[in-house]
C-alpha cells in the first residue's frame, strides 16, 4: 500500500489536471462565445459584432465580411474541440484508473462518488454551454 505523502502527490496532481482541463474548457468556450457568430450564444457573439461595430465604425460591407470571417472561425473551432475531445477524454480515463488502482477498496469508492459528481457538473455545464 501507498505511504499518505505519496498519495496526496498523486492527488495533488490529479486535482491540478483537472482545474487544467477544466479551465482550457471554459477558456475555449470563452474564446468561442466572444469572437464567433450564430449558433446557442448568439447574445454574446452578437454583442462582440456589436462592440467592433461601435468603436470602429464598421462599414456595412466590413460587417458583413467580419461576420463571415467569424462564422468560418466558429466552425474551425468547434472542429478542433471535436478532434482533441478524444484525446482529453483518453487521458482522463488512464489517470483515474491509474488513481483508482492507488487506493484501497474504501477510498475507491469515495474516488469513485468524487467522479460521479465531477461528471454530473460537467454535463450540466455542458447542457448550458453547447
Amino acid at each position: 500500500m501507498m505511504n499518505l505523502s505519496k498519495f496526496k502527490a498523486l492527488l495533488i496532481i490529479a486535482v491540478v489536471f483537472l482545474l487544467g482541463a477544466v479551465a482550457g474548457a471554459s477558456l475555449s468556450r470563452t474564446v468561442l462565445r466572444s469572437i464567433s457568430a450564430g449558433g446557442p450564444h448568439h447574445h454574446s457573439r452578437g454583442s462582440f459584432i456589436e462592440k467592433l461595430q461601435k468603436r470602429l465604425d464598421l462599414s456595412g460591407e466590413q460587417r458583413t465580411q467580419i461576420q463571415a470571417i467569424l462564422d468560418e472561425s466558429h466552425q474551425q473551432f468547434r472542429g478542433l474541440h471535436k478532434s482533441v475531445k478524444p484525446q482529453f477524454e483518453t487521458i482522463r480515463q488512464q489517470m483515474s484508473e491509474r488513481i483508482r488502482k492507488e487506493l484501497n477498496p474504501e477510498q475507491a469508492r469515495e474516488f469513485a462518488a468524487m467522479r460521479a459528481e465531477y461528471e454530473q457538473r460537467r454535463a450540466r455545464r455542458g447542457k448550458k454551454c453547447r
